[in-house]
């Protein structure tokens, strides 16, 4: 048995593989992403984190044609988390059409506006355009909190996501299995342990 993980862009992927010897695990893992070796589309997939990074990974299997895919997330709801700060997206605005995400100019807040403030909180000086009606996406970007952008990308898998499944351990054999724990964490003794199986997990632990 062996497992190999590869931590890159915000995730960390993991396979877990019987009877096969040490030395290729990083070009077996590598190909199967790439679809090079070739995944079957009813492999069980699961991703740890239902954030901007395990939503986008999750539309791109279902518009692949994966259908066993689920969303593990420790937060009890959507509205649970804080959201945090604006995001401009300007290589990714085609990615995310390509991924069916249209609406992201609807809720587009353009923006070419820079503040200077002063210790107090006085506006000392601004430059730029406060607003801008959205014309071209190759000449400006999209502007969009990252709590409407997370929305945007789990509406088409919403129903992938497990909420408040906070993953506590992870066991690896010919598959790989995860503890649940409840969240937020409880003394060992009185936790209600819960475990469930994947064929490939994802670790989209924030970006």
């Amino acid at each position: 048995m062996c497992w190999k993980e590869i931590t890159t862009s915000g995730c960390t992927v993991g396979f877990g593989q019987a009877n096969r010897s040490p030395g290729s695990e990083e070009l077996i893992i590598m190909q199967k992403i790439k679809g090079k070796a070739g995944v079957a589309k009813n492999t069980r997939i699961g991703i740890v984190g239902a954030g901007i990074g395990g939503c986008a990974l999750a539309c791109a299997l279902k518009q692949r044609g994966f259908v066993d895919v689920k969303i593990y997330e420790k937060d009890k709801s959507f509205s649970e988390r804080r959201q945090g700060y604006g995001l401009t997206i300007q290589q990714a605005v085609n990615s995310l059409l390509e991924l069916g995400i249209q609406s992201i100019f609807d809720l587009d807040t353009p923006s070419t506006a820079r503040y200077i403030f002063a210790e107090n909180g006085d506006i000392i000086s601004f430059f730029g355009r406060t607003f801008y009606k959205f014309v071209d996406s190759k000449k400006f970007n999209v502007h969009l909190s990252r709590q409407d952008l997370r929305y945007l990308l789990m509406e088409p898998v919403r129903q992938y996501v497990s909420w408040n499944k906070r993953v506590a351990d992870i066991k690896v054999g010919a598959s790989v299995t995860l503890q649940f724990a409840p969240n937020p964490p409880v003394p060992l003794g009185n936790a209600n342990i819960s475990e469930e199986e994947v064929d490939l997990l994802v670790g989209a632990d924030g970006i």
